[in-house]
């Protein structure tokens, strides 16, 4: 990626899969598959960054993908744990009432008393939500992410109200 860009994880190279060269994904894209929307690239793997193309190889439940110029196994296997980054530019244009979590990672939390609970660390999903993990010092609060509890989000000033009690 060049100096200018705004580069976006989107997801990891899995294991090889197959003697072909192709690579199990794991994509973070909603829903998963969206991950091949986007192209070129980014392939970061101990600090060395090669720009690739990819396109998705039809296989039952797992995203696989074929990358341009790995052509066996062995080139596959050297792929195994690199992060797919592309350039934020990329992502599509959304509603007002929509946003990116990309977007909100690092915005400040405030409750309706406007207490400051802290910053968005990382959003995670346990199985019946997303769920907002904001760290204040060396406290975490985890605050499912649904109307009841976030009641607005600006990610242009990276300000996030939820409706929550700091001692929850």
């Amino acid at each position: 990626m060049n100096k200018s860009s705004n580069p976006i994880c989107i997801g990891k190279v899995g294991a090889a899969q197959g003697l072909k060269g192709h690579v199990r994904i794991h994509s973070w894209t909603d829903p998963d598959h969206q991950i091949f929307n986007y192209s070129p690239w980014s392939l970061m793997l101990n600090g060395n960054c090669n720009l690739v193309t990819a396109k998705k190889v039809e296989h039952g439940k797992h995203l696989i993908a074929e990358i341009k110029g790995i052509d066996d196994r062995n080139l596959a296997q050297a792929l195994t744990h690199a992060e797919i980054f592309v350039d934020r530019e990329a992502f599509p244009n959304i509603a007002k009432d929509e946003y990116y979590y990309t977007d909100m990672i690092g915005a400040k939390v405030i409750n309706q008393e406007g207490k400051t609970l802290g910053a968005i660390e990382d959003i995670a999903n346990f199985g019946a939500q997303d769920t907002l993990v904001v760290q204040q010092g060396k406290k975490t609060f985890y605050i499912p992410n649904i109307k009841q509890f976030v009641t607005q989000i600006d990610t242009e000033n990276k300000v996030i109200c939820v409706d929550w009690d700091e001692d929850f």
